[in-house]
């Protein structure tokens, strides 16, 4: 056969293509060592995480030498071994950690943190901008997703901060948990979210409504109308006062509130958390149909056959609970009569309520929102449910079941790993070595891997 220049260039291209194959194979051969990825995946890149020990679904037992493979946001694959890397695959190898899924809190308010405000107190003090909370909410979420927490409610802010710090992160503009945020608290005049101090009833309704002030059924409606108008992902109200506003612990709405609040918010598909102290507001909080009861340290046996029936969850943040006298991480004892007043917890994980892991952090530093397992193990959480508490309870609260809390093919790539196992000890959680949040690697070997994503927007941002 006579080779013509056709032919020439026929085989060229073919070698070139044999020589880029092996040239890829080879690559991959040498992800076996592991390479810092970037923070973000290429496209069509697919991340291969080698586990050596995962938990999967928390609640069941853990996995041993497992291969996870990781493509966009989502989790493509969990089989058992650790298997070589494709060419296009870059490895993770996290053979000697414990892996399970990221970390989630219901009750977080990620523009607080008890050091601006001491700072702002000596500077002077006054009001802190809207814009000064969102940009202090910046760091406090970075703080949060580097603890190893990759979802969580914000419930309670203003009615701007907030908002534009969830769309600066669901855009890939920030590094941060995914936020549902509540937007204004709703309160009474003169209640526990009234930043009036009561004042607010000689508001114009238009001011009312931004503060999350409303008296009445109808009010009280509208204002949750407009909460939902800010992009508000649930509503949050108080049915009892509050320590920290010297409001008390008993109730602040009247029953007819309380269900225009509920039926409002859940016309709307969105849940509803009361901030409850008191056995007998709590009670008329769930008979409204509220999807979770944040705090409920003062619930008695009967609220919490209650919420048992209905399925409510208890947000109990334990760790802002404590009462003099507690027993601390040393053993110090506590009195006994004292003990009782505060044992809703207790009486709520025996009885089998649904409980769902919240910290309150924002009334104490964030990124210590692990401290609060200790706790609830403390008082007799099994340490599988305590994370269980955190990652599969919180996710169906957060209406999220179907999306993250558990490493399956099809969910959300939200996973964290730490060097001890935490069903052995649950203070292993309070130091997290590995993040990834939607497929994006931000903490690896324990350092965390930046912010801002400093390569030129084309097309669609890059979300985290």
């Amino acid at each position: 056969m006579t080779l013509t220049w056709r032919h020439l260039a026929i085989i060229i291209v073919m070698l070139a293509a044999v020589l880029a194959a092996s040239s890829r194979l080879h690559a991959g051969a040498h992800n076996s060592v592991q390479q810092p990825p970037s923070r973000f995946a290429a496209t069509g890149d697919k991340l291969l995480i080698h586990a050596g020990t995962l938990l999967a679904v928390p609640g069941e037992s853990p996995l041993v030498n497992q291969s996870v493979v990781v493509m966009g946001d989502r989790i493509l694959s969990v089989t058992a071994g650790f298997r070589e890397p494709f060419y296009n695959e870059t490895l993770l190898d996290l053979s000697d950690s414990f892996v399970l899924p990221g970390l989630m809190d219901a009750h977080v308010h990620i523009m607080a943190q008890p050091s601006a405000f001491v700072r702002n107190a000596r500077s002077g003090g006054g009001p802190i901008s809207e814009s000064d909370l969102a940009l202090n909410g910046a760091v406090y979420a970075q703080r949060t997703l580097a603890a190893g927490f990759t979802t969580i409610r914000d419930v309670g802010s203003n009615d701007e901060s907030v908002f534009a710090l969830r769309k600066s992160i669901d855009q890939g503009m920030l590094a941060g948990p995914t936020i549902l945020a509540a937007g204004p608290l709703i309160s009474p005049t003169g209640g526990h979210g009234d930043r009036g101090f009561g004042a607010s009833d000689s508001m114009e309704p238009a001011v009312r409504r931004t503060e999350g002030v409303c008296d009445g059924a109808d009010e009280c409606a509208i204002a949750v109308r407009h909460n939902i108008g800010l992009g508000a992902d649930l509503i949050k109200f108080t049915a009892t006062g509050g320590f920290m506003s010297a409001t008390g612990t008993r109730q602040q709405y009247e029953v007819e509130e309380m269900q225009a609040i509920v039926d409002t918010a859940h016309m709307r598909d969105l849940k509803v958390a009361a901030h409850a102290y008191g056995a007998e507001a709590a009670k008329l909080a769930i008979d409204a149909g509220v999807d979770s009861i944040e705090h409920g340290w003062m619930l008695d046996k009967s609220a919490l056959r209650q919420m048992k029936k209905q399925g409510t969850y208890l947000v109990p943040t334990l760790l802002i609970s404590r009462p003099a006298g507690w027993t601390n991480m040393a053993g110090t004892a506590r009195g006994a009569a004292e003990r009782d007043e505060y044992s809703s917890f207790e009486q709520a994980y025996a009885m089998g309520v649904n409980i769902a892991f919240g910290t309150d952090v924002g009334i104490f530093d964030h990124g210590q929102n692990a401290r609060e397992f200790a706790i609830m193990v403390e008082l007799g959480m099994s340490e599988a449910d305590a994370i269980r508490s955190a990652t599969v309870a919180t996710a169906e609260l957060f209406g999220l079941g179907d999306d993250r809390g558990v490493i399956k093919p099809g969910k959300r790539a939200d996973i964290i790993a730490v060097h001890e196992n935490p069903l052995e000890n649950i203070e292993a959680l309070k130091n997290v070595s590995f993040v990834m949040k939607s497929g994006a690697v931000v903490k690896q070997n324990g350092d965390y891997l930046g912010s801002i994503d400093t390569r030129p927007v084309l097309g669609s941002p890059v979300k985290f």
